[in-house]
């Protein structure tokens, strides 16, 4: 038996825990080619660690309160079809990527059976503040992305391994403008990111459209480009509208824009991290709104503007998300974007998410460690 012949057990149950498998396993195969990885993971982590999930990962996946109760027997099943399994084959480590809902009951189940390493911490800064406290009974160690969120969670082990967007390569801009001749350089240009759902889209579409039909009657020679996934194109297009559905284009486009317009979520930091103001905009039905009013106790949305600690991207939220204010906000973003106070926000997110060694690396060698590896260069 070889040094480093371990078994490590994962769940994940959504493409955004795929793409943090994946980047943890990669380093593992490669210091450690003799650990065996199985469990529950989507085809990315699947095909670098050389496994078929136990089940689909998108079983697991499921969000709010509806769809969960919806599917209430099924993912009972499904956590006792897991359970189970690494009880029989006693892991030597089970590491859980995200997925709270599901992954941590599973990995509270199994605590006399493995060593437990939960990878992204619970949002206790935003809300539920009280899950800080329970996270020691339902894992060993935790691996957070964000450096401020160590203080929260001194019950348990914590290490900062910082948020894989940061670890990207700057994009060039020619990567863009090559692919897209129609577009002029030195015209403005504004991205546009309506949401990856259909419901979002849905929600934020028209007033994102209207707003920049509103600022076309005020700047000449305005450009836009509306960044969304293959399945839902044909929607910009019928509008008239220049698509982008490559995700290696991205970055390039936000490199080319003067501003961008997005719903909530990663992409903000992502935006942030490029370097593109953001004017946010969302809108929720007026009684989930209350209720998270009451609920959420960071004065922020946007995940840019928690990171940075201030309104660095404007916020058009629930009654004031309409194309009016978000014109304006748009408008006021594009006369000072070049604002200090904004460049000096990007630079603090910067240091809130990126490690000195990259999410990959630091991620796979705090594994290791538990793990009892010999550390490698």
């Amino acid at each position: 038996m070889t040094a480093d012949n371990r078994l490590v057990w994962i769940i994940l149950g959504e493409p955004s825990g795929d793409l943090l498998g994946s980047a943890l396993l990669t380093i593992l195969r490669q210091q450690y080619p003799n650990i065996t990885f199985r469990g529950i993971a989507g085809p990315l982590t699947e095909r670098v660690g050389q496994f078929v999930s136990l089940f689909p990962y998108t079983d697991i996946c499921h969000m709010g309160i509806g769809s969960i109760v919806k599917n209430g027997i099924f993912l009972i099943k499904r956590y006792y079809q897991t359970v189970r399994a690494i009880c029989a084959q006693r892991p030597d480590l089970l590491l859980t990527i995200d997925c709270p809902e599901f992954s941590l009951r599973v990995s509270r189940a199994v605590r006399n059976v493995t060593k437990r390493v939960h990878c992204v911490a619970p949002s206790v800064w935003a809300w539920r503040k009280g899950r800080a406290k329970t996270l020691a009974q339902k894992t060993d160690y935790l691996l957070h992305l964000f450096e401020f969120e160590k203080n929260f969670f001194s019950d348990l082990p914590c290490f900062w391994i910082g948020h894989p967007l940061a670890d990207q390569v700057p994009a060039h801009k020619d990567e863009f403008l090559h692919a897209y001749p129609e577009i002029v350089s030195s015209h403005c240009l504004i991205a546009i990111l309506p949401g990856s759902r259909l419901s979002e889209i849905k929600n934020c579409w028209p007033v994102f459209k209207q707003s920049v039909e509103n600022l076309k009657n005020t700047i000449p020679f305005l450009q836009s480009v509306v960044i969304t996934l293959p399945e839902y194109e044909k929607i910009f297009v019928k509008d008239g509208y220049l698509t982008v559905t490559n995700p290696l284009l991205k970055r390039s486009v936000f490199a080319n824009s003067a501003a961008a317009l997005a719903c909530s979520g990663t992409v903000t930091l992502e935006l942030a991290l490029c370097k593109t103001p953001t004017v946010i905009g969302y809108r929720v039905h007026p009684v989930l709104a209350w209720g998270l009013r009451r609920l959420i106790k960071t004065p922020y949305v946007g995940l840019s503007n928690v990171l940075a600690q201030e309104m660095i991207a404007p916020e058009c939220l629930q009654e004031n998300f309409t194309s009016e204010y978000v014109t304006k906000a748009l408008k006021t973003l594009l006369e000072c974007c070049e604002n200090q106070d904004i460049q000096k926000g990007f630079q603090k997110i910067l240091s809130n998410v990126r490690t000195p060694q990259g999410f990959s690396l630091t991620g796979a060698r705090v594994i290791a460690k538990i793990l009892g590896l010999p550390e490698y260069l």
